[in-house]
């Protein structure tokens, strides 16, 4: 069985995994998904200089993250009372943060996240998924499913599928640095990182590193042979004629058990 854990998992097992999004989405996300993978990035990958979402673009975003997941009405009604000049402004702002590099570092990330959680009903989860249409291939969005798949080597209970999620920074940047080794390991991006969490999350698939994955048993194969071959023992060279044997090749001749002459009395 392959390894499903993030930090062993196989480039084959994760492309698998990744081609069952689109079926493993109900069919009444698929018009949200194509507002918040296609369209919503492409309108903001169009405005070069200053890039930033509108109003209807964020309300869109809370939507798709709320029927995601769980859903709070609340929190579109929140998300929905900032004015649109504010919001165009404070995007703007944050997403200044993603500029200074085409992979932006953490601390860039961090600090675009404390501006947009200032405007209503955006915590720091929000927050993320409105960088990632900005910037889709470098910042993931903190998904309950891509956070317990980043943590699932840690302690804690519950654990797995289960863990308790507390939203706020400190869990979005240790979700940042394991999406970053995952990135530089197998060169992803991170809105599908996002997408294979969701899936293997959907379908429960148990993500312990027990086993070992495809790559790594075929790593430990050709070790293994490497060294049967090594330790394999040498034909011996038969002794040609002629040549005069050592002493120590020279077997003494077996002695024969004496029979004493006298009788026992």
């Amino acid at each position: 069985m392959p390894s499903y854990n993030i930090t062993t998992i196989s480039a084959s097992t994760y492309s698998t995994a990744l081609s069952r999004y689109a079926s493993a989405a109900p069919a009444s996300l698929h018009a949200l998904d194509a507002q918040r993978y296609d369209a919503i990035p492409a309108a903001v990958a169009k405005r070069r200089d200053d890039k930033f979402l509108n109003k209807s673009e964020v309300e869109k975003l809370v939507e798709w993250k709320l029927k995601h997941g769980t859903f709070r009405p609340k929190l579109l009604q929140l998300a929905q009372s900032n004015d649109e000049g504010l919001i165009k402004e404070t995007t703007t702002s944050a997403f200044g943060f993603l500029k200074s590099s085409p992979s932006p570092s953490s601390k860039d990330i961090l600090a675009a996240l404390k501006i947009l959680i200032k405007l209503k009903g955006i915590g720091p989860a929000t927050a993320s998924l409105l960088l990632s249409v900005a910037a889709p291939e470098t910042v993931p969005f903190f998904s309950d499913e891509l956070f317990r798949w980043c943590t699932w080597n840690e302690s804690g209970s519950p654990a797995g599928w289960k863990r308790g999620i507390k939203y706020n920074m400190k869990e979005y940047e240790a979700l940042l640095g394991n999406v970053g080794n995952i990135r530089e390991r197998m060169d992803v991006r991170a809105v599908d990182v996002e997408r294979v969490a969701w899936v293997l999350g959907r379908e429960g698939v148990d993500c312990g590193d027990g086993e070992d994955s495809e790559e790594t048993i075929e790593e430990r194969e050709t070790e293994e042979k490497a060294v049967k071959a090594d330790t394999k023992e040498k034909p011996k060279k038969a002794v040609e004629k002629g040549t005069k044997r050592k002493a120590a090749d020279v077997k003494p001749p077996t002695e024969g058990t004496r029979k004493s002459a006298r009788t026992k009395k």
